[in-house]
């Protein structure tokens, strides 16, 4: 091997190098965040669905809000870290506000639910709701 042949080389081997590195930056500044999974604010099956089943999803629906807002501070907490250490990781998928807007919608859904099912007692009403009492 001569003196010029490694002169040709030694630069494609550092710009491969370069390579390298930048795409080994962007696979890991796809990291941050995690996907959204929102979910359907009308279901299938929610025709079928008793007065029960609609307060026992919506008690739920409002748990998972509340564990959302918990997950978007921490989220915030954390990217202010990375920021500092690592700019790559900051999650900026907002993806806790796409969910926590789903759920607002499916709970507006299941309130229209329970009010066209007469669902009185589930949405807190009791019989003074206006509906008569089932015999």
């Amino acid at each position: 091997m001569t003196i010029r042949e490694t002169r040709v080389t030694r630069p494609a081997l550092h710009r491969a190098k370069g390579l390298a590195a930048c795409a080994f930056i962007v696979v890991l500044s796809s990291c941050g965040g995690r996907v959204a999974q929102p979910i359907e604010a009308v279901k299938p099956l929610d025709d079928v669905l008793t007065c029960a089943h609609f307060q026992a999803e919506k008690k739920n629906n409002d748990f998972r809000l509340t564990e959302l807002v918990g997950e978007r501070k921490e989220s915030v907490r954390d990217n202010v870290g990375m920021m500092v250490s690592s700019p790559f990781f900051l999650d900026l998928k907002n993806s806790e506000k796409v969910e926590a807007e789903a759920l607002e919608r499916r709970n507006g859904q299941l309130t229209f639910l329970m009010l066209s099912a007469d669902c009185d007692e589930a949405l807190g009403l009791g019989q003074a709701g206006g509906s008569a009492p089932q015999p």
